[in-house]
């Protein structure tokens, strides 16, 4: 299951002035990481590709793929499925019933909750 996905990524063009060009910032909209480059007048394509690399290596970094685990629990005929996203480091978690909905739609709305209670567990610790 992905929790990074490039669905959750927003690109915004920043015009810098004619002598500098434009700069790209990519975000992952749930955590909030962002990857930026000038890019003057080149094609945005051939830096686009590896900002987003950046960005990932930068989540991944941050949220190791082992810091998450993902269940798929099955509730019974007529419930359908239940998701429950666990970040093992905080203790954290996140559940949804999903019912008969497809299991890839989830999993990103899910991580854009799991971040907002990972900041709020952060700024409680740090009170």
């Amino acid at each position: 299951m992905e929790l990074f996905s490039d669905e959750d990524i927003q690109i915004e063009r920043v015009w810098c002035g004619e002598s500098i060009g434009t700069k790209l910032v990519i975000q992952h909209s749930a955590s909030g990481i962002t990857a930026e480059r000038v890019i003057g007048f080149d094609d945005e394509s051939l830096h686009k590709q590896e900002l987003v690399a950046e960005l990932k290596q930068r989540f991944f970094t941050q949220f190791p793929n082992r810091a998450f685990i993902m269940e798929h629990l099955w509730r019974g005929p007529g419930k359908g499925a239940a998701l429950w996203l666990h970040h093992t480091p905080s203790g954290i978690k996140v559940g949804r019933v999903i019912g008969y909905d497809p299991v890839a739609r989830h999993p990103s709305g899910m991580m854009a909750e799991m971040m907002g209670r990972l900041r709020e567990h952060e700024t409680d610790r740090t009170e």
